[in-house]
């Protein structure tokens, strides 16, 4: 019994000591959990502040590249912007570059132009594969030079000295050498003429008032068909109870076109000066309407097959108008141009008078009755076929005997640049009314006689 006690003590004992022995192992496994947890934590903390830190650092670098963006939105706003200022700026520097040159275009157009008014040629040099006129001073020795060369071709060299440059020219070669460096470009010399022309520039220099030398026969069939056209259907040629029906079988002698060098610079100069006057008072020019005295429109129809390849200036209206005259005075005129002061008694004004018709060209065209009308005389006649810069043209009603000029403009100073008078009603003429449709002119170089025709009535 006391051994069982013992046994059951013993028993007891141990069990206790198994148990104090496993809580103290629970204990201390509970105190390594306890601490293992309290690291976890405590890195979990460290953890936790840490993605905070960096949650507030991608906060703030996101609000700095808000920024970022934001600035360069705006910087991009700002170089669009300067680059529509900058496209603004080259398009007005482009344009200010365009209105330069062509200003000295223009400059350069009236420095030939005055050249060719006042010397009737221009001389160019070759530079970079374009044509450039020399300057005044250099044109103007060279114009002389070159005269002394075609009247005496001995020598075909000449030294020029313009802007303080002196060149070698060689007008058989047509070249000219820079003294100093020897650099050798070409030149040539623009007679300014019209493209149909066929004399040289040398014959136009040296025609020197020869007759002979302004008369170039017309072989052109089509250009003689033309003028065959004017004499046959303009006017009242139509009508067989006219006079004028007669024109209907008229033959072309001959068609001679005027090749006077200096004459014709005279008229372009005339031509510039109306331009000059029309810009200054702001004048505006109304085209004269052709053919009022005819039914088939052939006046108007030939204008650009009779202009010597040289268009007509509408901004003066320039037109293709007849001119009856005798052989003897139509020489004259060859030589040295219609002159309006030889008018007596005109009807509307002592001026030069032109007619869109033959048929009234025809009544002046007689030798035997020069300055008288005359339509039954069967001689050759003559029609002059001419240039005439209208300008702003005064259309008459009534008649102005005397007048030495055109009237005055209505709306801005000065006179109109001519007189036209219309088919029609006319106060004070002698008849009922206008018969032919009239152009008169009162300046000698506001015409150019470009054709010289002989002609025979049927």
């Amino acid at each position: 019994m006391e051994l069982q006690q013992q046994v059951s003590q013993t028993l007891l004992t141990a069990a206790s000591d198994k148990e104090t022995r496993e809580r103290g192992q629970r204990e201390a496994a509970e105190s390594k959990l306890k601490s293992a947890v309290a690291v976890l934590e405590s890195k979990l903390e460290d953890t936790r502040v840490k993605l905070e830190a960096e949650r507030l650092e991608r906060t703030q670098t996101e609000y700095e590249l808000k920024c970022t963006l934001a600035k360069l939105e705006k910087e991009e706003l700002v170089r669009k912007a300067a680059e529509a200022e900058l496209k603004i700026t080259c398009s007005e520097l482009e344009r200010e570059r365009e209105q330069r040159e062509a200003a000295e275009k223009r400059v350069l157009d009236l420095q030939q132009q005055k050249h060719l008014a006042h010397h009737g040629a221009c001389w160019q040099y070759e530079m970079d594969g374009h044509w450039h006129p020399f300057s005044p001073e250099g044109n103007q020795q060279m114009l002389q030079a070159y005269s002394a060369y075609i009247e005496d071709a001995q020598s075909n060299t000449a030294n020029i000295v313009a802007g303080g440059v002196e060149r070698i020219v060689d007008f058989a070669e047509m070249t000219q050498k820079h003294a100093s460096t020897w650099k050798v470009r070409k030149i040539r010399i623009v007679a300014g003429v019209p493209q149909q022309w066929v004399s040289t520039p040398a014959a136009l220099l040296t025609q020197r008032g020869k007759l002979a030398s302004f008369y170039v026969e017309v072989t052109d069939a089509r250009l003689i068909d033309w003028v065959t056209r004017l004499l046959r259907t303009t006017g009242h040629a139509w009508d067989a109870s006219t006079a004028c029906s007669q024109m209907k079988n008229a033959t072309v002698k001959s068609v001679h076109r005027i090749e006077n060098f200096q004459l014709w610079h005279r008229y372009r100069a005339r031509l510039e000066t109306m331009r000059e006057d029309h810009a200054k008072y702001n004048v505006s020019v109304l085209p004269a309407d052709l053919d009022l005295d005819g039914v088939e429109g052939t006046m108007g129809l030939s204008q650009p097959h009779l202009d010597c390849g040289e268009p007509l200036a509408r901004d003066v209206d320039e037109k293709i108008l007849l001119h009856g005259t005798s052989w003897q005075n139509a020489d004259s005129i060859v030589m040295h141009g219609f002159d309006h002061r030889t008018c007596m008694r005109g009807m509307y004004g002592d001026g030069v008078y032109f007619a869109g018709a033959a048929c009234k060209s025809h009544q002046y065209s007689c030798g035997a009755h020069s300055g008288k009308a005359c339509n039954t005389c069967k001689c050759e006649r003559t029609l002059i076929i001419a240039r005439v810069a209208l300008g702003d043209a005064y259309h008459a009603s009534c008649t102005q005997y005397g007048a030495r000029r055109p009237p005055n403009r209505s709306g801005a100073p000065g006179t109109h640049g001519s007189v036209v008078v219309n088919p029609g009603p006319i106060s004070w003429h002698h008849s009922p009314t206008q018969v032919h449709q009239e152009f008169v002119v009162f300046d000698r170089e506001q015409a150019y006689p470009a054709f010289v025709v002989q002609y025979l009535p049927p």
